[in-house]
């Protein structure tokens, strides 16, 4: 790298360990740098460490000797004041030099994240959150899976499936006898998921769309993007995964699924605050039918190159994709800063409102946001003039003259209209869910979605989700008003 390059870089990790000549070669020697500087001001005295692993709750034997673990550590390296900084992600041990060794570096001076990766001997800068966004940089590297530029907790949510917590140690039982985490101090100090979730991961995403929105938005000239900023609007750059709170091989006679299964909570609920009376109640399933559904669909666990096969689903029940956090925080900050009014957010997001991911309905009107650069003020204005034109004599059914139609009413009609369309969808769920067949295509949709997850570059392991004796190329399934379950 330049000097100008180098002279870039304010992350505590470039200014407490490479700035300073030291090249660490595994986790351990990193983590013995950090602590030299602990009484120092500018050091990173508090530490916390985070497991996940697909296969932590697969107790280890002879048949499944063969099956790779997949143990990854997150360790938190930080101050109380800012919180955690840094974080070091790595496999046990902590000592293996041949083991991947990669960091993330909060830059409070220029307000991104610098992603690095250790490669031999070297230490590679792999660019910065605004790479995640560069056509040159997007989708490669680290833009692989932040592909906005931010961190990534793909169980961001309880029970946070795989990851070590409060819902679910990850034993020792789970590893042969000989695994380098029985003696590993790292995986001894492992603390539970939540915190990851509270503390470091959800105010780093708000904490980035922040700061890239105060850069985008104030712009000379305008909005260099626009329809990529509404993307998050009205597709899904990516997705988390959510499951039941209750374990597949527990003995509750009945359990709730995820609300955000069903529709887009955390946009039109937590973001958004529409009421939905309906919410109140749990989305109930019996037993019986689940363990019907997941007989029917053959759900297994399997990994192909270590022989590996159990039928049943996941250690929690029901895992599925849902919306991105990353998306929603960036609705709420377009709405909480003026760019859109939240009725407008409200009503684009009730077009398929049934389907809140991989919606082609909704995603089909980013074509009329403009492309080009547009003052912050004028989005929402020609997004709304072109939708409303191209609505003209389209069917009802149209998503241009669904939203044109929502679009017409005033906020406070708005609200009310959506909230008595979701609540009487929410009562067709339910009365769907009572019933054998409900849950069973209930659970088609949960594996279509599922299929579509294998898709996205962020499915880096076989074992995240159960398969289905589905065919990975089957049609997609969409959800309509009326809670049916219909090819797409």
């Amino acid at each position: 790298m330049t000097d100008g390059e180098r002279a870039s870089l304010g992350d505590p990790f470039f200014e407490l360990v490479l700035a300073r000549g030291r090249f660490p070669g595994t986790a351990a020697e990193l983590l013995a740098v950090l602590n030299e500087s602990n009484g120092a001001p500018e050091g990173l005295p508090e530490q916390m460490v985070f497991v996940v692993a697909e296969a932590g709750q697969i107790p280890f034997n002879e048949a499944n000797s063969r099956l790779p673990r997949s143990v990854r550590y997150v360790v938190t390296r930080g101050r109380s004041a800012n919180g955690p900084t840094v974080l070091v992600s790595t496999r046990p041990p902590a000592t293996d030099p041949t083991a991947f060794l990669q960091v993330a570096g909060w830059d409070s001076r220029n307000k991104v994240f610098h992603f690095y990766e250790r490669a031999g001997d070297a230490w590679l800068w792999e660019g910065s959150s605004w790479h995640a966004f560069d056509d040159a940089a997007r989708g490669k590297g680290p833009f692989d899976s932040h592909v906005n530029g931010t961190l990534v907790m793909k169980e961001l949510r309880l029970p946070w499936l795989h990851w070590n917590s409060t819902a679910q140690e990850i034993p020792l039982e789970s590893f042969p006898p000989d695994h380098p985490v029985r003696t590993d101090p790292l995986f001894a100090a492992r603390e539970s998921a939540d915190i990851l979730e509270r503390r470091v991961v959800r105010p780093a995403v708000q904490r980035w769309t922040r700061a890239r929105l105060d850069r985008l938005l104030g712009a000379p000239g305008g909005v260099a993007a626009p329809r990529e900023l509404l993307r998050h609007l009205l597709a899904a750059t990516s997705v988390n995964i959510v499951s039941s709170e209750e374990r597949s091989r527990g003995s509750k006679p009945e359990f709730g699924l995820p609300a955000t299964f069903f529709f887009d909570v955390e946009s039109i609920v937590n973001q958004l605050a529409l009421d939905i009376s309906g919410l109140g109640q749990a989305f109930q399933v019996r037993r019986p039918d689940y363990e019907s559904a997941v007989a029917a669909l053959g759900l297994v666990l399997k990994h192909s190159d270590a022989g590996f096969q159990q039928a049943g689903d996941a250690f929690f029940a029901w895992p599925v994709s849902e919306r991105a956090f990353e998306d929603c925080v960036v609705v709420g900050e377009l709405t909480r800063r003026g760019i859109l009014s939240p009725g407008f957010a409200l009503g684009l997001l009730m077009v398929d409102a049934w389907n809140p991911i991989d919606s082609a309905a909704r995603e089909s009107l980013l074509q009329y946001v403009p492309a080009g650069t547009t003052p912050a003020g004028q989005i929402e204005a020609e997004t709304r003039r072109n939708i409303n034109n191209a609505a003209a004599g389209l069917p009802p059914e149209a998503p241009e003259r669904i939203a044109a139609d929502y679009l017409t009413l005033d906020e406070g009609a708005m609200r009310t209209r959506a909230a008595a369309e979701l609540d009487a969808f929410v009562a067709k769920v339910r009365a769907r869910l009572a019933t054998s067949q409900g849950v069973l295509d209930f659970m088609r949709v949960a594996d279509w979605r599922r299929r579509a997850f294998r898709k996205r570059r962020i499915a880096e392991f076989g074992l995240t989700l159960p398969f289905s004796n589905i065919d990975e190329n089957a049609p997609p399934l969409a959800v309509t008003r009326d809670a049916e379950v219909v090819e797409r």
